[in-house]
């Protein structure tokens, strides 16, 4: 797929021409149209919100006549049999990994539980590198297979949209020739952001993971600002550099480092919306498109919809901390919830994988427990207030996209930031999973139910998200088509593509320079003025010394 080229002088023929040069116009145009473009999305193993969005971009443009493939691993080869709008069987590649489903389930329930006992970053930070060998180890099996590769080629692949957590898609884009699109499946990131080019400032912009509000006092300042660059020396040494091995193997850029590699991506999009994340500069190769997998509520089954009905005037909570960190929490933590839930009025939705304890059971006409519940069905009716929930990407967007207030029970990753924005725009309110208390819950539970200026500061979000000439995942659409036709290089700024360092972008080098030529300019003077002086004292005693001879 190549931007379409029209000669000047097929414009300017004479009359008896003309018609068929209009004919012969239409019949290109209506070639280049008719004829979708091949898309390849890599979401690393195809499990969580990462997959879910990658794969709400990759229905869309199906839809709208496009040849997608989608990539997962082999342990999760049933997201083939999932039901898809536009996607076949044919449509999904798989790549093989030395780790069965239950190995796999473990290191991210692992992950989880670090995050409710609150070590993730110290988690990360130990076991950051080699976590990023073994992802780096399925990504060489991946090239290492003549098959699946040859297969890729086959497809003439137009641009691939890789999830950006997983530097593999980028170098496989790069392999096959093809645009490389990058896709952030949480809120942006300011390390990642200075990657593409894009102003961040450490002043008003938080850093991924700390947990600030764009307001901040001296201490935070400081303490976003040795974030923003610890991140970026992170992610350069534990993510990007490993891949420099790989690139040479297979000669994917070798004249290039994975950072700069990265960096020249034709388009970023990133899941985060500004109806409720910080505002910030922005550039042209930068789309926010939050709220990729929201859609309509869909009718409930009658034994759900019987069981929130019966809720009254009071209405339904739903909760819900995902299916990883309910199974890797103790049950204790589901005996205080539940204490702090049968003290309010309101029914409960809850989403608890397994057999429910005896507990639960015993409370099913208030707590409905279930393996998997339609969240965004059951956030789209009319009785339900409240979402309490971990703070995912996914989920909030949901609720932003019904305008349903949160109750935030954080435990890694971007969920702090989130539970720091809903907090900020009034929204939401949040309480450390660690110290949960029963008595605690029930009051800011009750309290974002009962004080109306929750939920009317998330209808007016929720607003203001809709007000939009198009939904997100067609403005991913949008943008993906437009970088396949005329590429991406245009709207990338001389920040970018490893053309200025973090020295250059910071104006370190330059201040760096100011401050010698300053302290040189001090010294002269100085050392001028010194010797001036010693002069000036010179000649002075002498004059006194020929006056006292006279």
């Amino acid at each position: 797929m190549g931007e379409l080229r029209l000669p000047l002088n097929a414009i300017c023929v004479s009359p008896r021409t003309n018609g068929l040069v209009v004919l012969s116009v239409m019949v290109v145009m209506f070639s280049y149209c008719a004829h979708g473009a091949n898309l390849l999305f890599f979401s690393g193993y195809g499990e969580g919100s990462h997959y879910l969005a990658s794969t709400a971009i990759a229905e869309e443009m199906c839809q709208k006549g496009h040849s997608a493939t989608v990539m997962v691993s082999s342990p999760f080869r049933y997201r083939i049999a999932e039901p898809h709008q536009c996607l076949l069987d044919k449509d999904f590649k798989l790549f093989k990994v030395n780790k069965s489903l239950d190995d796999m389930v473990a290191t991210i329930r692992e992950v989880m539980r670090h995050g409710y006992e609150g070590t993730f970053n110290q988690y990360v930070l130990k076991n950051g590198r080699k976590l990023s060998e073994n992802v780096k180890g399925d990504c060489e099996r991946i090239f290492l297979d003549d098959d699946l590769t040859q297969s890729l080629k086959s497809l003439k692949i137009d641009a691939v949209v890789y999830d950006s957590i997983f530097s593999c898609g980028a170098l496989i884009a790069q392999y096959l020739g093809a645009r490389v699109i990058a896709l952030s499946p949480t809120m942006i990131a300011p390390h990642q952001a200075r990657l593409h080019g894009i102003p961040t400032n450490p002043s008003y912009h938080p850093e991924v993971f700390s947990g600030l509000a764009s307001r901040m006092t001296f201490s935070e300042r400081l303490w976003n600002c040795l974030c923003h660059f610890g991140s970026y020396w992170f992610q350069l040494y534990t993510f990007q550099n490993p891949y420099d091995e790989l690139k040479l193997k297979f000669n994917i850029r070798p004249d290039v480092s994975t950072h700069d590699l990265l960096a020249s991506a034709d388009l970023w999009l990133f899941a985060s919306d500004f109806a409720f994340d910080f505002a910030f500069p922005m550039m042209p190769n930068a789309v926010a498109v939050g709220g990729l997998c929201t859609k309509p509520a869909k009718p409930l089954s009658q034994d759900l919809e019987d069981f929130v009905q019966s809720s009254g005037p009071h209405g339904v909570i739903v909760f819900s901390l995902g299916t990883y960190v309910t199974n890797s929490i103790p049950l204790e933590f589901f005996r205080l919830v539940t204490e702090a839930l049968t003290r309010l009025p309101q029914k409960v939705v809850m989403q608890y994988p397994g057999q429910p304890p005896d507990f639960l059971v015993k409370l099913r006409d208030q707590i409905r427990t279930m393996p998997w519940i339609p969240q965004n069905d059951l956030l789209g009716h009319e009785k339900t207030v409240a979402l309490v929930y971990q703070g995912g990407n996914n989920g909030l967007h949901e609720a932003v996209y019904h305008g349903i207030p949160l109750v935030i029970l954080p435990a890694m990753a971007d969920q702090h930031d989130i539970a720091v924005r809903a907090k900020d725009r009034g929204v939401g309110e949040s309480l450390e999973i660690q110290t949960l208390v029963a008595s605690e819950l029930e009051t800011v539970i009750r309290t974002v139910i009962t004080n109306t200026s929750y939920t009317e500061n998330m209808k007016r979000i929720s607003a203001i998200f809709h007000d939009r000439p198009e939904r997100p995942v067609q403005r991913a659409a949008y943008w993906i088509e437009h970088v396949i036709k005329y590429g991406g290089d245009y709207m990338r700024t001389s920040g970018s593509y490893g053309h200025l360092n973090v020295f250059q972008a910071y104006l370190i080098d330059v201040l760096v320079f100011i401050l010698v030529v300053a302290c040189t300019i001090a010294l002269s003077f100085r050392y001028f003025t010194k010797v001036s002086l010693r002069f000036l004292l010179a000649l002075s005693k002498s004059r006194s010394n020929k006056a006292k001879e006279q």
